[in-house]
């Protein structure tokens, strides 16, 4: 039985994510030939995309111009769902948790080398209501595929989760980072690698009732770009 007092400190967390990544379709590439071997053709490709692509690329992208190693440069991140209602919460300053809460999916391709494309998160500050607010360093994240993530606080910095090594394609001469890669008619098609985070909230005794927002971007940046931190 839920008391009138839990019904008066009962608040309603939304975490809305907004994402940064940058892409690029490039028409250039012909006939190539590796560094090492120039007595070696490669696959005549002209593009990069993510599987599943047509005409333009999908998802939510956009980014400073940093987030690119080069000019040929493909990144795409997604991440679902884009508001996070995380329900009614009782201020009795007890942790809850909220397993594989959102789902990450991206891959980056290029034709110039960097070795790994990092993940980055940041939260705007503490949540607010209009009329209260909750520390922002209550709301925290582990997971993203790494058993070494410790559980840690969001904060208004970027902070690094995980990151993704380079792998090297020969035949088509390309560096990227996904699941699964395959061509077809002058464009390589890249499957995103899949992760999910896991959040956890604690709300303080004495916190007003309402509902608490917060933003929570996310950002996908090759590891030769200029970091955010």
């Amino acid at each position: 039985m839920v008391g009138m007092l839990d019904i008066e400190n009962t608040v309603s967390i939304l975490v809305i994510i907004f994402v940064i990544g940058f892409s690029s379709f490039f028409g250039f590439i012909g006939t190539a030939s590796s560094v090492n071997d120039t007595n070696t053709t490669h696959a005549n490709v002209t593009k990069i995309t993510k599987i599943g692509s047509s005409g333009s690329t999908t998802g939510r992208l956009m980014a400073p111009a940093a987030a690119k190693p080069s000019k040929n440069s493909f990144t795409y991140l997604s991440v679902t769902p884009s508001t996070l209602n995380l329900g009614p919460v009782l201020a009795d300053n007890s942790e809850r948790s909220y397993p594989a809460a959102t789902t990450i999916e991206t891959c980056a391709g290029d034709f110039s080398s960097f070795n790994s494309l990092n993940l980055y998160v940041q939260a705007s500050g503490a949540m607010s209501s209009g009329t209260g607010t909750i520390p922002v360093s209550n709301l925290k994240y582990d997971g993203f595929g790494s058993s070494s993530l410790q559980k840690t606080s969001f904060t208004t910095g970027y902070h690094l989760v995980t990151s993704w090594d380079t792998q090297y394609n020969y035949w088509y001469d390309v560096y990227y980072v996904a699941s699964g890669i395959s061509y077809g008619s002058g464009t390589i098609y890249l499957t995103p690698i899949t992760t999910t985070a896991n959040y956890y909230l604690t709300v303080p005794f004495g916190t007003s009732p309402g509902t608490y927002q917060v933003t929570v971007t996310y950002l996908a940046i090759f590891d030769t770009a200029t970091q955010p931190v």
